[in-house]
């Protein structure tokens, strides 16, 4: 009997250590896409606004998305390379627009823009794609 009670607080305590390493991958997972996501977000809004001085302000100002510092130095090479091409793309989408809307539907939608990047099905398919690399190259530690 006293072998199957050891047998039994052994088996529970690997099982609440899997049940905790699942909770926390859950948490390192959770924290990595909303860095990801909000970091591509405030970047989509510098860029379009051209990082003019009240978007920077603005920003400086803002406190969403900080916390402990989880993407590498490739996720913010990245997420500024797609910013940078989603600004040309708000430039060519507001230059096609010029004469076929109305004159204060003109230029750049960026708030539009950003705010349906952040909820699309395609970035939450690429930030899965850079958690598996992060968690790859985090494996060792």
């Amino acid at each position: 009997m006293k072998k199957i009670f050891i047998i039994i607080v052994i088996s529970f305590l690997f099982a609440c250590k899997g049940l905790k390493q699942s909770r926390n991958n859950k948490q390192v997972k959770d924290a990595y896409s909303y860095s990801f996501k909000m970091s591509y977000f405030k970047k989509i809004l510098l860029e379009g606004f051209n990082k003019s001085d009240a978007i920077v302000s603005v920003m400086s100002i803002d406190q969403s998305g900080f916390g402990e510092n989880i993407l590498s130095i490739d996720d913010y090479k990245f997420i500024d390379s797609l910013a940078k091409l989603d600004n040309k793309i708000m430039i060519q989408d507001s230059l096609n627009k010029i004469g076929r809307v109305a004159e204060g539907a003109q230029g750049k939608h960026i708030f539009d823009y950003a705010i349906l990047k952040y909820e699309s099905k395609w970035l939450n398919r690429l930030t899965k794609k850079r958690y598996k690399i992060f968690k790859k190259s985090h494996q060792d530690d």
